[in-house]
């Protein structure tokens, strides 16, 4: 088993807090996320409102708390489809075997080769990799 790293662990602690705000959500919210405001409108952050409200009113806090749920929900049902897709994907190649698994792995092996070059160059590019220049000596 491996051991668990910083950015693992402050990646999990966000995802854990990501959950448990829709979690809370679910259950309470300080104000309707909907019910506009006029009169608070665009306050600071306070006693009453803890994120501050926006434009029209409403406590961000709790539209926060709503929208969690809604990312949660997302993301959750995008891992699902990931897994049944690759699921079925692998059970087909691994049964069929043959041809079939050879074009499956051709075209995994392609859709792989295109995600890690894409990756790499766009790397590059935000170092400045590609356009770096060698040092010129110090004259004295």
């Amino acid at each position: 088993m491996r051991k668990l790293t910083f950015n693992g662990a402050i990646g999990g602690g966000l995802i854990a807090l990501l959950v448990l705000i829709a979690i809370i959500g679910l259950i309470w919210t300080p104000y309707d996320p909907m019910a506009l405001g006029f009169t608070s409108r665009l306050a600071a952050p306070g006693a009453a409102h803890w994120l501050g409200t926006d434009e029209f009113g409403r406590d961000v806090a709790s539209r926060l708390m709503v929208g969690a749920r809604a990312s949660v929900w997302i993301g959750f049902l995008t891992v699902a489809f990931a897994v049944v897709c690759g699921t079925f994907i692998g059970v087909v190649s691994g049964y069929a075997r043959g041809w079939i698994d050879g074009v499956i792995m051709a075209i995994n092996n392609a859709l792989l080769a295109s995600i890690r070059t894409w990756w790499r160059s766009a790397r590059c590019l935000s170092t400045k990799r590609i356009l770096r220049l060698p040092r010129r000596s110090r004259r004295r």
